[in-house]
């Protein structure tokens, strides 16, 4: 039981640096969203304005002059439509408002229920999405067994981790949680039902899963030796 817990613990560390990288990845598209574009209109500000000094007739200038503000404006304009366009809780919460649920922020994260069970979604710099459940566990024994009974369920079901946060000795979390990026409300609507299924999926392997392991805690164990005796 616990080499069990000491690997889950010594997996943390790199389900973290899987998280990190997703959330730069995320930052480092939306901070290179039209940079292109930019220097492409600067220079066709720069042009259009330099074409103004030269060009005797005034229509022309006119032209020269609307043609260099669109240049500078239009990136900020961009940049303002991307921003109210991308992900974030409220879109979250727009979407399954629309699907006639009723979820609640709560702590920087979305939760709502749906077929009696309690849904989590947090969003990491808004591109990363994970939607989640928690079980609250006690007794040292079930947060074993669930440890156990987790590390195979992740083997079965590659799209959701399973595991159990400790907090103490006696009490702790058994957690389902599935990520992935999600870059906007158009992509969140057509996959959120699906990460639902994959959750459900996981939950009936750990179900399981703790059953096998259960019977073979439950099995006696083969005693090996021998016993000293008067062979008389």
């Amino acid at each position: 039981m616990e080499e069990t817990k000491d690997m889950i613990e010594k997996n943390a560390p790199q389900q973290e640096n899987v998280e990190r990288t997703q959330e730069k990845e995320a930052e480092k598209t939306i901070l290179n969203y039209g940079g292109k574009t930019d220097f492409i209109l600067m220079a066709g500000s720069i042009i259009c304005l330099i074409c103004c000094q030269f060009l005797p007739w005034s229509f022309v200038n006119w032209i020269a002059t609307a043609s260099g503000l669109m240049a500078v404006l239009l990136p900020l304009v961009a940049r303002a439509l991307y921003r109210s366009r991308s992900f974030s809780l409220q879109l979250v919460v727009d979407t399954l408002k629309d699907a006639g649920l009723n979820p609640t922020v709560v702590d920087d994260a979305v939760h709502w229920c749906s077929n009696g069970r309690k849904n989590i979604i947090r969003v990491y710099n808004g591109s990363v999405l994970q939607l989640s459940r928690e079980y609250p566990l006690e007794k040292k024994i079930n947060l074993d067994m669930n440890a156990k009974a987790a590390l195979a369920t992740t083997n079965e079901i590659c799209s959701v981790k399973v595991g159990v946060r400790w907090e103490n000795e006696d009490k702790g979390c058994l957690v389902f949680a599935s990520e992935s990026l999600c870059p906007s409300g158009r992509v969140f609507k057509q996959v959120y039902s699906v990460y639902l299924q994959a959750l459900d999926a996981a939950e009936q392997r750990q179900g399981e899963n703790l059953r096998e392991v259960a019977t073979r805690e439950d099995r006696p164990k083969r005693k090996i030796g021998f016993i000293i005796g008067d062979n008389n």
